[in-house]
């Protein structure tokens, strides 16, 4: 039987030693590309560099296919809308507010993530 073949990019000396050992462990052949997405598709062997970029192109094409109309019917009603009721809808504040709140924490988080990142740390190492 053939080993699983496995293609990795270079994460950094540490994680990428210690992956490659646990993988190569379990019979798995491990192959280390840099980290460049040029490198990574030119490591794939044969068609398959054309073939996954082409993938997840037309991937993304048939997505923005399907999303498209429920976009254009919400945003362009079109023709028949006399007698509908079109004014601007209020969300109560009671809705808006924790929204906004939690979005502000999550860019402050993205921002500033040490504060995040030491609490999660101590409750992992009180935890292992």
């Amino acid at each position: 039987m053939e080993p699983i073949k496995f293609l990795m990019t270079d994460t950094g000396a540490g994680c990428t030693a210690a992956c490659k050992a646990a993988l190569e462990a379990k019979g798995v052949e491990v192959h280390v590309c840099e980290k460049n997405g040029a490198a990574a598709l030119d490591a794939l062997p044969g068609a398959l560099g054309y073939l996954v970029p082409v993938t997840l192109i037309l991937s993304a094409l048939f997505t923005a296919g399907y999303l498209f109309p429920p976009v254009i019917s919400a945003f362009f009603p079109g023709h028949d809308t006399e007698g509908l009721d079109l004014s601007p809808i209020r969300e109560p504040a009671g809705i808006v507010v924790p929204l906004v709140i939690f979005a502000a924490i999550c860019g402050l988080m993205g921002l500033f993530p040490n504060g995040v990142l030491s609490v999660m740390q101590s409750i992992a190492g009180a935890i292992a």
